[in-house]
Parts: structure tokens; sequence; C-alpha cells
């Protein structure tokens, strides 16, 4: 006897979080877990400033903040925990697959499509991983895919329940992953198909219900922003930044940009041009990329090809960390993500069948393979990453459950034509999505990153013994990664061995000579020696390769000054409060110069002091 659907709903539920809480248990000895690295890590630090009142938060506005200001919920009511915040990240991506397998049944009326769609969601090894992680992806599938079941709901029967949720789902959708909006228009185009054979007045009551739903659902994230920043802000200050790394004259070095120096450097690029508020700086990020458009326009085209093929690529493409990298801490992992060549399990094959799905399920397949489109052309507009791709692996779930119980039909009723026809879209698709690469981002050592990026983590939060076992784990990987090395230094000057620091920043800029906080911290190394002259050459270099590094200019006008370089060293402090006007130190200093100049005596009264007959006691 069929279960009902609740039933088979809540099933799904529980075994897709019971695999996401192994894969916790089995990486929960792994320093990441405790560390949230790169952007889960400034996911975590936010939420726990938020949590502990700390008001304003400018930084707030760097990333899409649903997701910090959730967690931020939840970190004033249990502390800042990183098992329950993993452990609600589970139950999302546990949510997201019981959808899953609503959507499957929505598209096909069987059964037996909850439970092919609920098992491949709940095993699609991407999917654990991303649900593992401190990051919003799978917040973003969980509105994706409600707003989808939804819009579909509301076009079969209208109900003002419905157009509040949806206008609800867009602006969680809006404030957890922007590009996301790009998914929510068709869908709102779907639900206003419904309302041109009802009463117009019936027709305007849903399209308010929608505003409103858009307007409760926007209001506190609106207000927390305005609290964090002191601005009302509707989107990130990340966005022109992400649209050049996708869109630059090269690409390929631009999106290859790592966490660290690189970075540092991207972001303080606008400063040397006189942008000053994050509005100047987004602005200049797109105007950079759009002046690289205009300058090659067929490169430009070529790039959204090379896109649109990593989007739809079998294998999933890193950003800052990959994660066939952590594959080795996780048996489970091992098992569900995997890649042989081009082709990348699971991927490789769930796209050929969801192809088959919207081919076999037509015109019933058509809304989620529009928002699958709309989506991917908003990412593919700026750049690609399989973390990117997360909000709607759900919906290729689901098609691709629709497209194997196609497969099984036409096996069934012997239709061999049929077969024949939907296996030789499933080999060619999958195929195509196999073909090209490696792709950019895919040249790169990741384990050694990840390694260094622990390293460097481990470091910020003084676990000095983490951070020594990891930096050297990571320049045994790749005895080219400098970021390593230069950690390696700092160690080393923590344990007061100046020697073997100098060692470790010079090998740092032998691997790589831009890597200009080894020259800082060359110079600090020589200014403790007491070789001033070198200390000053060194922060120097450092300064010529990030001209806007702002407490670098304030620690040689100090160099300077100590030296007796006295107008050097202002000029230095100067040069700070160009890129930073606020900048309390160089401020400081300046102040305290020119009150030290007041107070000197005029030439002309030290002469008549020196002259003067000397005081009888």
């Amino acid at each position: 006897m069929e279960k009902t659907p609740a039933a088979v709903y809540l099933f799904v539920f529980a075994v897709a979080a019971l695999v996401r809480v192994a894969y916790l248990a089995e990486t929960a000895d792994q320093p990441y877990f405790r560390m949230p690295l790169v952007d889960a890590g400034e996911y975590h630090a936010l939420a726990r400033d938020w949590a502990a009142g700390v008001r304003p938060l400018p930084k707030l506005a760097w990333q899409p903040w649903f997701y910090p200001l959730a967690l931020a919920q939840l970190y004033a009511l249990a502390g800042p925990a990183i098992w329950a915040a993993k452990l609600l990240q589970a139950a999302a991506g546990a949510l997201v697959c019981a959808l899953a397998a609503a959507l499957a049944f929505a598209l096909t009326r069987r059964p037996a499509a909850r439970w092919l769609a609920g098992g491949l969601a709940a095993f699609c090894g991407p999917l654990i991983h991303s649900d593992a992680e401190l990051l919003a992806e799978p917040w973003a599938a969980l509105w994706l895919t409600a707003a989808v079941l939804v819009a579909l709901r509301y076009r079969r029967g209208p109900r003002g329940g419905f157009a509040f949720a949806l206008g609800a789902l867009g602006a969680l959708m809006l404030f957890t992953r922007p590009p996301l909006v790009a998914a929510w228009l068709p869908l709102l185009a779907v639900a206003a198909s419904a309302w041109w054979p009802r009463p117009r007045r019936a027709a305007w009551a849903d399209a308010a219900l929608v505003a409103v739903g858009f307007a409760v659902a926007a209001g506190p994230l609106v207000r927390a922003i305005h609290v964090a920043t002191g601005e009302t802000r509707w989107l990130p200050t990340t966005g022109g930044i992400n649209f050049y790394i996708g869109n630059s004259a090269r690409p390929c070095e631009t999106i290859n940009i790592r966490p660290g120096y690189a970075w540092e450097n991207l972001t303080l690029w606008p400063e040397l041009h006189g942008a000053r508020t994050d509005a100047e700086k987004d602005a200049f990020y797109r105007q950079q990329a759009g002046r690289d458009v205009r300058a090659n326009p067929g490169a430009a085209l070529r790039q959204l090809g090379v896109k649109t093929r990593q989007f739809f690529s079998a294998r999933e493409i890193p950003r800052n960390v990959d994660v066939y990298a952590f594959r080795a801490d996780s048996r489970l992992l091992r098992a569900l993500v995997w890649k042989i060549g081009g082709f990348g399990f699971p991927f490789g094959a769930l796209i050929g069948l969801a192809a088959v799905g919207v081919w076999a399920r037509r015109p019933a397949a058509f809304v989620p393979a529009l928002v699958l489109a709309a989506y991917a052309a908003a990412i593919v507009a700026v750049h690609v990453c399989a973390r990117y791709r997360m909000p709607v692996v759900p919906l290729v779930v689901a098609l691709a459950a629709a497209g194997a119980l196609a497969l099984a039909d036409a096996a069934r009723a012997r239709r061999f034509a049929r077969l024949a026809a939907y296996a030789t879209a499933l080999l060619a698709l999958g195929a195509a999505a196999s073909a090209g690469g490696p792709f950019c981002a895919e040249t790169l050592d990741y384990r050694a990153e990840l390694a260094r990026l622990i390293a460097v983590t481990a470091y910020e939060q003084r676990d000095f013994e983490t951070a020594e076992t990891y930096a050297r784990r990571a320049v045994e990987a790749d005895p080219r990664e400098a970021q390593a090395w230069n950690q390696l230094g700092l160690l080393a000057v923590r344990r007061g061995n100046l020697d073997e620091a100098e060692l470790h920043f010079r090998r740092a800029i032998a691997e790589d000579p831009a890597v200009f906080p080894a020259w800082f911290n060359l110079g600090k190394a020589a200014a403790k020696r007491g070789e001033t002259a070198e200390s000053i050459r060194h922060f120097r270099e450092g300064l010529r390769l990030s001209p806007a590094w702002v407490p670098a200019w304030v620690e040689l006008g100090d160099l300077l000054r100590n030296d007796g370089q006295t107008n050097e060293a202002q000029a230095c402090y100067r040069e700070a409060l160009r890129f930073r006007p606020d900048f309390a130190s160089a401020r400081q200093r300046l102040a305290g110069a020119a009150q030290r100049s007041a107070s000197a005596p005029h030439p002309a009264d030290r002469n008549a002091s020196a002259t003067a007959p000397a005081a009888r006691p």
C-alpha cells in the first residue's frame, strides 16, 4: 500500500538528515570543521559579532546578509557553537531533499518520483558537502525549490496565500543570493499567467499580496543592514568585484586570484584611483569590466561560452576551496563525489537524465527548466563555480528523476526507438558536460591551498600548533606555496627565532616576489635586529607592490622618524591619510609632529637663551 505523501517526505527528510549528520561526524575532527574558512569564516565572524551586539558592523554589507543574520539568531540563543550551526545547515539541506521529492512528483504525478528524487538528493555528494559548510547555499536552494513548487501550485489554483509566499520567497532569494532574482522573475510570470481568466479585482489583490509578502520578508533585513552600516541597501557591495573577476580582459588571472595577498590587492585597487566609499568601489569594478568588454567584445563573447560550459560541466568547478580536496577525510564523500578524466559524478549523470526529463515531461517540466536557464544566465554573466550552481541542483535532481522514470517506462513498454532516443540524449549530454577543460580554476593545487588556509585561520585564532602543522603540510604538498612559507616565518618570529623567520620570508619572496606581506615581515625582522636602512628598503619594496596598504605606510613612517628623517616620515603619514582619511594612527602621528613643531623654540629665542647670563640660584 502506498504511503501517504507526508510520510514519504518525512522519510526522505530523515534519511537526508542522517546522511548529512554522518558526514559531519566523519569530518568533526578536522580543523576546518571547527575553523570555518574564507567566506564561511566571514559569515561565522559576522554572525558572532552581531549576536554579541557589535554595532555598527559595516562589513556586513560585504556579503548577502540573510545568512549571517539568521546565523546570528542561532548564536544569540546557543552561543557561537559550530556544531549547532552545522546541524541547522543539515536540517535545511534535508528539507531541500524533501522539496526536491515533491517537485519530482509535481512534474510526473508518479509516486515513485518522490522516492527516486528524494534518494538522489539525499545522497548527492556535492549537496552533502555544501550543506556541511557555513554558507548560504542550502538556504538559497531551499527558497528556490520552494518558490518553484509555490508557483506551480498557484498556477493550478490561484490562492492568496501562495501569492504572499511567492513574494516572501522572492525577498529571501534576493537577500540570500542576489542572482536568484533572475530565477524568481520567470516564476512571477508563471504565476501571472493564471491571473488573466480571473476577475480583475482578484488578480490585482493577488499581485498586491505578492508585493506585501516581499515587503514583509525584506523589511527586517533592510532595517538590520541600516543598523549595521547606517545605509539603506538592497544589494551587497561585492557585485562589482565579482562581475569584474569573471569579465576582465584576463579572466584566467582574475578567477585564479587566491585568498590572501593577491585578493587584498584586488580589493584595494579602487583606492589607488580615488574610490573611497563602498558605492564608489563597486562602480569602479563595473567600469573596469565594462571597459574590458568594450575593448574586445569577441573575447568577451568567447568567455561567456566558456562560463556556460563551466556551469553545466560534469565536474565541480572550484573557487576558494575544492570539494575534491575534502574527499580524503570522508569515505562518504569519496563514494559520492568523484571524477575520471573529464567526467564528474554525480552531475555528469544528472544533467543527461535531467535533459531526458525535460524532453519526456514537457510541458510540465517547462517551469523548472526555464528557472534553471534563467539562473544559469545570471551566474554566467558574472562568474561560475560549483558553489554558485548548488541552488539549482535540486531542480536538476527532480528533472533527473523524471528522466529516469521516462527511460524505465520506455524499456518496460518495449518502445525501443524512444528508448534509443533517450539513451542517445543521455550519453550526448553527459559527454558534452564532460568535454572541455581543465578550466582555469581547475589548474591549481587545492590540497596545498586548503592546508594553507587552515594554517592562516589557525594562526589568527592563536592555535599555533595547528598553524605550524598545516603550514608545513602546505609547503610539502606544493613547495611554491609562497603564503605558507610566509606563515612559517610568522610562526618562527613568535618563537623568537629571527634567523629561521628571515629564511622563510625570503623563501616566500623567492617563490613569488609579489607576496608583499613577506616584504613587510622581512622589514619588521630587520628592524628588530636594528638594521633600520634594510628595514626601510624592505618596506618600500612591499609598498611598491601594494601601495594602498595603509598600515605599512605608518610603520614605514615610524622607521623614518626614528631614523631622523622627519619630513619623509610625515610624507608617509600623509600618504596613509590619502588612502584612508580616517586612519587614526596616521592622524595622531601627524598631529603630534605639528604640536612638537609648534612648541619648539624659535631660532631667535634659542640664540637669545644661549647668550643670556646664567640665572643665579
